[in-house]
């Protein structure tokens, strides 16, 4: 995990090195369009129910953004924009505990979001490199589906309030378009429910209380119109 987030950052800062010495460009005003690409690095994951506790441990995968928002003028202080963002988040299961005893599972889980963000540019500072700081709120979609042990799985979905904490740099490349690195961090503000079928005896349906969060660290471009 250390290793690729090394990578990715080193790429992140390379290519702001690169594009650094465009000529300066003003803050645009206006609708933009954006899409980004990732690593997640998925939390361990607690799920509670009755007589029940499974903690899974999840594989760093790829995920994706899209986003649409509106950039606001600048001011002395910088420059706000409001973005509603889509996001595609999904983890291979590594490893699985259920109630103190190791597991062999398979299967994955998968997290889409929907959320409006905040953001706040520091146009100020530079026009070659543009920090950013941001928060999001809104839903998300989280799909279990996971099997170990003889009868057991959890194969269910649920809808919950999430939100987001966002840092990064925009590098404007000429008037419209910009590169983008984002930090992410993404989390449920409430526990969904999962349903789990299996032992111990008797086998039967229980809803386990859940949770999911993850650091993502993202490059991608921004076209404002």
């Amino acid at each position: 995990m250390t290793q690729l987030t090394t990578k990715l950052g080193a790429a992140v800062v390379l290519t702001a090195s690169l594009f650094a010495a465009t000529s300066a460009q003003a803050a645009k005003e206006g609708i933009y369009v954006g899409a980004d690409i990732g690593y997640n690095f998925a939390d361990d994951q607690d799920s509670t129910g009755p007589s029940r506790n499974v903690d899974i441990e999840f594989e760093d995968d790829i995920f994706y953004t899209g986003s649409v928002g509106y950039a606001f003028a600048p001011g002395e202080y910088g420059q706000p924009a409001i973005e509603l963002e889509a996001a595609y988040r999904e983890n291979d299961v590594e490893n699985l505990n259920f109630n103190g005893g190791v597991q062999s599972p398979v299967g994955d889980q998968s997290v889409f979001s929907v959320l409006v963000n905040g953001k706040w540019h520091f146009t100020q500072l530079s026009d070659d490199i543009i920090p950013f700081v941001g928060a999001g709120v809104g839903f998300a979609n989280i799909d279990a589906s996971v099997r170990y042990g003889p009868v057991a799985n959890i194969n269910d979905d649920d809808t919950v309030f999430a939100y987001q904490l966002l840092a990064g740099a925009a590098v404007p490349l000429n008037e419209n378009l910009s590169i983008v690195g984002t930090a992410r961090y993404f989390d449920l503000a409430e526990d969904p429910e999962l349903n789990r079928f299996g032992g111990p005896a008797p086998v039967r349906n229980t809803l386990l209380d859940s949770e999911y969060s993850s650091f993502g660290l993202s490059v991608g471009l921004k076209y404002a119109f």
